[in-house]
């Protein structure tokens, strides 16, 4: 069965306190699709990264796909957290739950010893878990799950390449890493770099063209206003409206659901979607109330980033650092 019918069947979030969902939604989340069929190709080694903001679900990529891989592919597979306790924490949480509804899998959980301090011992397959305080080694796996490593310990350096070397004994593997965006030394970011580059882009609503990356928070303008008591600018709430780089639409915050549903991917180098698809997603991306285009524009505002208050030479460097061309973001700001 292909992976969206069948997370749709499978997964029940109603025991997960962590979610307001009772199962999954592609409609909220759906940028999740493209990466979440990666799973579904088990002829080749694959190796997929996605660089995402918080809370928009990175780490359900991996769970539903892990659960995907051991109905149709039973293995051995490895999750390395930041931490132990992260460890312990994720996977009580998430897969446990999880794996205890599905099939045949549920009655595997139930036998003595099946479940343990470091892994899941199926007749089947293995699933082990550690932090990355601990070094990677001494396992042969077709499948390996990074989770959030640009926080992970100091201590070994090598972990996420060690990480990597797990699957070297196997034709057919799955090679899967999520992090929040730190910086661009960071280890997600190089990852990033690394493969095809896909952008989550918004599709504009007069042009009908994909124009937007999510990540591009400079095509948000707003107006703004001083406020003595916070002794600080804020945003005129209804005032957001998001530019279409091409075209110059205008576009309201009513009109976000549609551009994010009808967005896709757009890779800089596709080439490489096959064996090593890479993964962004912005903020703009989210339904979420919690990043409305009010709330990203005060986070701007709070962080000195309204282009509008930045003389050229400022704009000039924030620009060439955030891989923006200046001369038409120019062209259009003095229009």
């Amino acid at each position: 069965m292909p992976i969206i019918p069948w997370i749709e069947q499978n997964i029940s979030l109603a025991d997960d306190i962590s979610s307001e969902l009772d199962k999954p939604d592609f409609t909220r989340y759906p940028y999740q699709i493209e990466i979440l069929k990666q799973w579904e190709d088990l002829s080749c080694r694959k190796h997929v990264i996605v660089m995402c903001c918080e809370q928009l679900g990175k780490t359900s990529l991996a769970v539903y796909g892990i659960l995907y891989r051991l109905t149709y592919k039973p293995g051995s597979i490895l999750c390395c957290y930041p931490s132990d306790n992260k460890a312990a924490e994720i996977n009580q949480a998430k897969f446990i739950p999880l794996l205890s509804r599905l099939p045949g899998i549920k009655e595997e959980l139930q036998r003595p010893r099946t479940i343990r301090s470091d892994r899941i011992k199926m007749s089947n397959a293995v699933m082990y878990w550690q932090g990355s305080g601990s070094k990677i080694i001494s396992k042969s796996c077709d499948c390996v799950f990074l989770d959030e490593i640009d926080q992970w310990s100091t201590e070994n350096p090598q972990n996420v390449r060690d990480g990597w070397k797990r699957t070297r004994s196997f034709n057919s593997c799955m090679e899967i890493a999520v992090c929040s965006p730190t910086t661009q030394t960071g280890q997600i970011y190089q990852e990033f770099m690394k493969g095809s580059q896909g952008y989550y882009t918004l599709r504009c609503q007069k042009c009908r063209e994909l124009t937007l990356r999510s990540c591009d928070i400079h095509h948000l303008q707003w107006e703004s206003t001083y406020n003595e008591a916070l002794k600080t600018y804020i945003v005129k709430k209804g005032t957001e409206r998001l530019i279409c780089p091409k075209c110059g639409f205008e576009h309201t915050e009513d009109m976000k659901r549609m551009m994010i549903l009808e967005g896709e991917y757009v890779h800089v180098v596709p080439e490489l979607k096959k064996e090593r698809p890479s993964y962004q997603i912005g903020c703009l991306a989210s339904q979420l109330k919690s990043m409305s285009w009010s709330e990203i524009a005060n986070a701007a505002l709070e962080s000195r980033k309204d282009f509008r208050y930045l003389n050229p030479a400022e704009l000039r460097q924030l620009l060439e650092r955030t891989s923006i061309q200046a001369s038409s973001y120019n062209e259009r700001r003095d229009n």
